[in-house]
């Protein structure tokens, strides 16, 4: 059985086991994503009481990074506002993240079995769990080491006294933040197909070469500045995080299909 096979197996379906069509699909993703607008505004609103203390805390890096001669500047007039604008939304993304990966579970959830629905709490819990955690590790790790090579004098040279100015000094650490919160999904989304059966471990093993390519384009895509360092601040994790799924697809997945494998060798 091929991986076209399994997925074709895994179409989603209603209540009553029959095949949803594409229209009901495009619908139910409207309504979905309906609702996951409406829990980021309701987010917005908390996060902008706090808009002042969630700028502090995104800057907090970039103050300490910066040389005792370096500042974060204004350019515009309305880029102050406009930052706590961005920062309330980004802090609404996060409060309401429980909200928004029920929203998705209840998107993929036609696609499971009714064993597999009853998983809805522990994916959500895990799920947000995983996200914080991908976000507060780059936050702790990362970006502080980032933004220490990228400002020091070997880099920039001893002449040079950096003036950050405040969007770009917010996009660095949120844009890396956002980014490793969504790779952190990794075992998340292997746990998800290794329970649906479209993977299983000895699968992801055979991969691993074509894995470690893909890695590298990934971080290269998703870091927000092309260096070197910021690509091998991401991708070391993400490799990691990859090896890591091996192991919850063994735990979690379904023995491997001996045709499935022949397919594949086949191939």
């Amino acid at each position: 059985m091929s991986i076209f096979d399994k997925l074709k197996k895994a179409a989603p379906t209603d209540d009553d086991g029959e095949k949803i069509s594409f229209m009901d699909h495009l619908e139910e993703l409207r309504k979905r994503l309906i609702r996951c607008f409406i829990a980021i505004a309701a987010g917005f609103g908390v996060a902008f009481s706090y808009s002042q203390e969630i700028l502090d805390f995104i800057l907090n890096p970039v103050r300490e990074a910066l040389p005792p001669e370096g500042a974060i500047t204004i350019l515009e007039v309305t880029e102050g506002f406009v930052t706590k604008i961005k920062m309330s939304i980004w802090g609404g993304i996060f409060l309401t993240c429980p909200i928004l990966f029920y929203q998705l579970w209840a998107f993929i959830s036609p696609g499971l079995r009714m064993k597999e629905k009853k998983y809805v709490v522990p994916f959500v819990l895990v799920a947000s769990f995983f996200f914080i955690s991908g976000a507060a590790f780059c936050y702790y790790m990362v970006v502080p080491v980032g933004l220490k090579f990228l400002l020091g004098a070997e880099v920039i040279g001893p002449y040079i006294k950096p003036q950050i100015p405040i969007g770009s000094g917010i996009k660095f650490v949120t844009d890396f933040m956002l980014a490793f919160g969504i790779i952190f999904e990794l075992p998340v989304a292997v746990f998800l197909l290794s329970k649906i059966g479209i993977i299983n471990y000895k699968l992801l093993m055979k991969w691993h070469g074509m894995a470690a390519i893909i890695i590298s384009i990934v971080a290269a895509i998703m870091t927000p500045t092309p260096d070197m360092i910021s690509m091998l601040l991401m991708g070391v994790p993400l490799y990691f995080l990859y090896l890591v799924s091996i192991g919850v697809a063994y735990i979690v997945g379904p023995k491997p299909d001996p045709e499935f494998e022949d397919d594949d060798d086949e191939a």
